[in-house]
């Protein structure tokens, strides 16, 4: 999926509902999707244990975010400059 990263934020809480401390990264994107006017917003979640790199980003540029499987929970295997 090609999108323009508009930014990211370092996460880490202790969860109440699984019972266990949540680290990673939340990296907030635009991209086309269809049925939508103009661009759509999401967060891609990067945790900290993920193999995928996570390069120093260029606000406003867009990159390619590869995914692993479908459904609900694709598995980001890549992020590349586009």
């Amino acid at each position: 999926m090609k999108a323009i990263v508009l930014g990211r934020q370092a996460v880490d809480y202790f969860s109440k509902t699984k019972q266990k401390q949540v680290t990673g990264t939340s990296i907030f994107v635009a991209h086309k999707d269809n049925g939508v006017e103009g661009m759509m917003t999401r967060d891609i979640w990067v945790p900290k244990d993920s193999p995928v790199s996570i390069p120093k980003f260029e606000y406003g540029e867009t990159y390619d975010f590869v995914f692993d499987g479908f459904g609900r929970y694709p598995k980001l295997v890549e992020i590349n400059k586009a």
